[in-house]
């Protein structure tokens, strides 16, 4: 320790050394606590869906003896998000449909902690079908719900992206 006092720049590189290594333990420490706050700020939309539901005291815009499928959205996240349209996309590259309880204003916002439901009919879906539902925000950002098994989605878009098309059942005839 005497040694340090008596040569000043022994002294100074052990200092800066220690000081140092203390900043950049203090700034990687700041960087990892930032992009945690980051990760937890941002919105997390979680999509479930609900098949088989009934809706009761269904009142004018539901009938109680239909079967619906209930989708709900959820944010986690701390960030608000406004909902623009709810979709769902064909398996077989076929295009989709959107829903119009979507469109109606009861969707809308979703705060913090919040979800909404949006009941569909049962009666013009086809589940083998559909390869995912998505939510759509007003900034464009989509967030996906599959609902059809990877093998199955990865079959028909090989089958898509190489142009392999199965005969129509007509011309196996001839």
């Amino acid at each position: 320790m005497l040694q340090l006092l008596n040569d000043p720049t022994a002294f100074l590189a052990k200092f800066g050394a220690i000081t140092g290594t203390i900043g950049t333990l203090t700034g990687v420490v700041g960087l990892v606590i930032n992009i945690l706050n980051y990760k937890r700020d941002n919105a997390d939309i979680v999509i479930t869906i609900q098949r088989g539901m009934k809706i009761m005291n269904a009142g004018s815009l539901y009938d109680s003896s239909k079967t619906y499928t209930n989708i709900r959205i959820a944010n986690r996240g701390r960030r608000k998000i406004t909902i623009s349209t709810i979709t769902y996309t064909h398996l077989k590259n076929t295009g989709g449909a959107v829903l119009t309880s979507s469109l109606m204003k009861t969707v809308g916002e979703l705060d913090e902690s919040k979800a909404t439901d949006c009941p569909i009919e049962e009666n013009g879906l086809d589940f083998n079908n559909i390869a995912y539902f998505s939510v759509n925000d007003v900034t464009g950002k989509e967030y996906r719900k599959y609902v059809t098994p990877f093998y199955k989605r990865a079959w028909y878009n090989l089958l898509h992206f190489t142009k392999i098309k199965r005969k129509p059942s007509w011309e196996k005839l001839k």
